[in-house]
């Protein structure tokens, strides 16, 4: 099979796959994006670029439904491809996916140090918007923390009043 048509129709399947993924429409993205890397990977040379890309969108995928450790995964795979031909921006774009992806798990020092990383080797505007989003979670998991203490200090309290 010729190579331009191979690249073209992976182009075709990263756009589809952005368009499901758009709509929300995360297996049919998610069959395009491997039916890329399949079409892809079965050309001499491996376009590694495009592979990188690839595993970014489906690491962007990953992260939209949640699948905070599968994300991880890919944006690692990207990661990974991008500093095999030294891609800063695209290396940039894996880190802050990664740190997302920990941030997901609330594995909050691997988020900040991959969202560091992210600034650092790339042009991150909305890394503020990031740092906002990790409060607002230490947040959320100290309410529920003092909520949790709260309700235990409650219930020992009425343990106590019942005699118990």
């Amino acid at each position: 099979m010729d190579t331009d048509v191979v690249i073209a129709r992976g182009m075709r399947f990263l756009f589809e796959a952005d368009g499901f993924l758009a709509l929300n429409k995360f297996e049919n993205a998610m069959r395009l994006y491997e039916a890329q890397i399949i079409s892809l990977r079965s050309v001499t040379p491996v376009d590694t670029k495009m592979l990188a890309i690839c595993y970014g969108r489906l690491g962007k995928l990953y992260y939209k439904e949640e699948k905070y450790d599968r994300s991880i995964s890919c944006y690692d795979r990207q990661l990974s491809l991008a500093n095999e031909i030294q891609d800063k921006p695209e290396a940039a774009e894996a880190y802050l996916g990664i740190g997302l992806g920990y941030l997901g798990i609330y594995q909050y020092d691997d988020a900040v140090r991959y969202l560091e990383s992210a600034q650092v080797r790339g042009t991150i505007s909305s890394l503020p918007v990031l740092y906002s989003q990790l409060i607002t979670m230490f947040d959320r998991r100290w309410s529920f923390f003092h909520f949790s203490v709260e309700i235990s200090v409650h219930l020992s309290s009425a343990q106590m009043l019942r005699g118990v």
